[in-house]
């Protein structure tokens, strides 16, 4: 019987005893040699005998548990079957090593002449996959999954009938990605517990910056987090485009036909019942996103100020803040001693102490909740304008016309400096802010293939250039409409 219907139920076996590491590694080595990469390879027997050897003398390390191997015992025939047997013992540890992946049905045989050749089950494909983004820590182009997300619903938007298998691929890259934040924040949580349980200072120090910084800030935070790929850019858009889908009956009835058609459901009812629920996963997941960001966030943050009040603490608890304090006690008893000898009162010396209250007292009593007041009614005060912000709002305007004059202002700039027949770029002079801002915006009127202004002048390219200390570019033509 099959474990959870797909592996064999001696699958995880290999990770039983002390080689653990070793068959982890060799899975890892098999997979990512012949299963998956871009290529599609056969191996043979003797190919993946001989990537074992490779992987046990770059890593002797990993045998850490002697193991019977070929030729030790009598019933090698049974345990190897006909597997060639080298003299090395390296090749012999190697032979063992993929004789017992294969009883384990983490690779496969199929006769091949005088060979076999390899394969890998689609369920330890699958597993294999997972081990291998594990120890990568996982993907990080998530940037890339919410565009293929959104990508994927514009190209339902536009024909939903052609684009209807990625509807699920983009449901399953929304779960995926909720995983992927909510191992972020399981790491942070875990460097948390590194540097609160940290034996000294430079223990917790040293989790922080190997751990947070380099692990998760820079290679996963910053993968998901900046501009271009922050999962909150599109979360909007990526919402109201999925409900835009499931509002629209003609639209789901034709993702469903294509998922009967391509044999993805068996019938209609089934097929939009699952087109609603992997759009209304879309939904949920970019809906949520908001608060889970915002835990991290806030996680990151506490990580920051912890490691800031730690080396702030470090600076404080210096030897020469000890002797300092050391002193200042020194002192303060000597002055004590005078004003005894003296015959005079000691002055009231303030202490560094503070009081601390009983815990059992009435004054650790929880005290009890005043009734509340019934809101009173008042006039609604009009909120006074403020002069001053007023004033700065007329200034920002005014400066933001200046960058960025409407065609008025510069057809009144043309009315200043074109002569009634009309002139050339290259022979207009700019003399100011104002001057250069509209020469641009006539720029780009020229550059447009030409046109008119406000209704009063014409505008079009020309050959040669207006070269000034202001700008260097394209000649045009301008003059009053009409001449």
């Amino acid at each position: 019987m099959a474990l959870f219907g797909q592996l064999d139920e001696d699958a995880f076996l290999v990770f039983s005893r002390k080689n653990r590491r070793l068959y982890a590694e060799a899975i890892l080595r098999v997979y990512r040699e012949f299963f998956g990469g871009s290529r599609i390879l056969v191996p043979t027997r003797d190919d993946v005998v001989e990537s074992l050897r490779a992987l046990l003398r770059q890593r002797p390390d990993l045998w850490t548990e002697p193991e019977d191997l070929p030729g030790d015992h009598i019933d090698d025939q049974r345990t190897y079957g006909s597997l060639k047997i080298p003299d090395d013992e390296v090749g012999r540890m190697a032979v063992h090593v993929y004789a017992r992946l294969l009883r384990a049905s983490w690779i496969e045989e199929e006769p091949h002449g005088f060979n076999a050749v390899v394969e890998m089950p689609p369920a330890v494909l699958a597993l294999a996959d997972q081990f291998d983004a594990i120890e990568r820590g996982l993907p990080q182009m998530f940037g890339g999954v919410i565009i293929d997300i959104r990508t994927s619903l514009q190209a339902l938007l536009a024909d939903a009938g052609a684009n209807a298998l990625g509807l699920a691929e983009a449901a399953a890259n929304a779960i995926r990605f909720t995983r992927r934040l909510r191992a972020i924040l399981s790491s942070l949580r875990g460097v948390r517990r590194e540097i609160v349980g940290g034996g000294d200072i430079r223990r917790r120090i040293d989790a922080f910056f190997d751990e947070f910084i380099e692990r998760i800030l820079v290679k996963d935070y910053k993968a998901v987090f900046t501009y271009a790929n922050h999962p909150l850019r599109f979360r909007g858009e990526v919402v109201l485009m999925a409900g835009e889908i499931a509002r629209d009956p003609a639209r789901v009835r034709d993702i469903a036909e294509a998922y009967v058609a391509n044999g993805v459901c068996a019938d209609a009812a089934t097929a939009e019942r699952d087109v609603h629920e992997q759009l209304r996963t879309i939904e949920e997941v970019f809906e949520n996103l908001s608060g889970f960001v915002a835990r991290i966030e806030s996680f990151r943050m506490q990580l920051e100020r912890r490691l800031r009040n730690t080396v702030r603490y470090m600076e404080s608890s210096d030897d020469s803040l000890v002797d300092r304090t050391a002193a200042l006690i020194r002192r303060i008893e000597a002055a004590r001693h005078r004003f005894e000898a003296l015959g005079r009162e000691e002055p009231h010396w303030p202490s560094a102490l503070a009081a601390r209250p009983r815990i059992l007292s009435g004054d650790g009593l929880a005290q009890p909740k005043a009734a509340r007041q019934p809101v009173a009614r008042r006039a609604v005060r009009r909120r006074e304008d403020d002069a001053v912000e007023a004033f700065r709002d007329r200034l920002s305007e005014w400066y933001e016309a200046r960058l960025e004059p409407d065609d008025r202002a510069v057809a009144d700039f043309l009315d200043r400096s074109v002569p009634p027949a009309g002139t050339q770029g290259r022979h207009m002079e700019i003399a100011d802010l104002d001057g250069f801002a509209a020469f641009e915006r006539v720029l780009d009127i020229a550059g447009d293939g030409g046109g008119t202004l406000d209704g009063r002048y014409e505008i079009a390219p020309a050959e040669g250039r207006h070269a000034s200390d202001w700008i260097d570019a394209p000649n045009f033509v301008v003059r009053p409409k009409g001449k």
